[in-house]
């Protein structure tokens, strides 16, 4: 999240620059701080500047704010990715200072398996983005640092990236879980990533790969095995049809809770996911044998 000083620095930048626009989405941050600190006056007080930035938009601004809007939501809600690739280049080739069709892009280029050019319009969003924070930002650091860590294995780079995306949105929970996994999985940071897997899971009480990704830590590395129980269990109850947390889950009764039943129906239900694994059929075949 920004501070109060960062932001009183950036209002006084877009003043200079008469950028009417981000001065009043500036000025509506700056007051959401007062209001936090019970300083109802100052809160007020850039209120009442943010509305007034606002009615100096010009006209033209606004008709492109409007544009650039509408564009986006048309471009999300193409089915066809390689339709929606040609739609973007032609939108940046009109307005090549709309960053954000950068990100799109390269998301659009990861979907696709098209990693390198992923990463080249991620660099393009990096090298134009001004330091405004924009929830459609936080993403692309995001969804940058998932590419980088996944694809590319630099993780020192993702895990500054997943900063950066926490600091422009403290809310998003998929930014905290993703962090927390990378903390745990290549930093052995356990501490730190039991924190952002709680946070995760205080921002989105039913996201269930945070559950997931908590329980299998909780497990390896603290022990804690009636509390992966119980995150195993979340993650099955909101939906998580991954062939993984039921073997996982599986092999967790069995070796701590010697619920062989369950686990039998769990590793039934992972064979059902995902036939073709052979390390959950061997699971399985051996609980038959041993217990059956």
């Amino acid at each position: 999240m920004a501070t109060l000083e960062k932001l009183l620095e950036q209002a006084e930048a877009q003043k200079q620059n008469g950028d009417n626009n981000k001065l009043s989405e500036t000025y509506r941050g700056i007051a959401k701080i007062f209001h936090k600190k019970k300083d109802r006056a100052k809160a007020q007080e850039y209120n009442r500047l943010s509305k007034e930035a606002k009615t100096h938009i010009p006209v033209k601004e606004k008709q492109i704010n409007v544009s650039y809007n509408e564009s986006l939501e048309r471009i999300v809600e193409m089915p066809d990715n390689l339709e929606k690739v040609e739609e973007i280049k032609k939108i940046l080739k009109k307005h090549p200072n709309w960053i954000g069709f950068n990100a799109l892009l390269a998301q659009t280029y990861s979907l696709l398996e098209v990693f390198e050019e992923s990463r080249e319009q991620y660099e393009i969003f990096l090298q134009n983005y001004s330091g405004d924070d924009s929830i459609n930002h936080a993403n692309a650091f995001n969804n940058y640092a998932n590419l980088l860590t996944t694809h590319f294995q630099e993780h020192d780079n993702a895990k500054q990236f997943y900063e950066k995306a926490i600091e422009v949105n403290p809310k998003d929970a998929k930014a905290h879980n993703n962090y927390a996994f990378l903390l745990t999985d290549k930093f052995q940071e356990h501490d730190k990533a039991k924190g952002g897997f709680d946070k995760a899971i205080e921002l989105n009480p039913s996201f269930a790969e945070a559950y997931y990704n908590y329980a299998v830590l909780l497990s390896e590395h603290f022990q804690e095995h009636d509390k992966a129980k119980e995150f195993y269990e979340k993650a099955i109850e909101f939906n998580l049809k991954d062939a993984d947390v039921y073997n996982n889950y599986a092999i967790l009764l069995i070796e701590h809770f010697q619920e062989h039943d369950k686990a039998k129906e769990l590793f039934e239900k992972a064979i059902e996911l995902k036939p073709k694994d052979a390390e959950t059929q061997k699971n399985y075949e051996t609980l038959l044998e041993n217990h059956f």
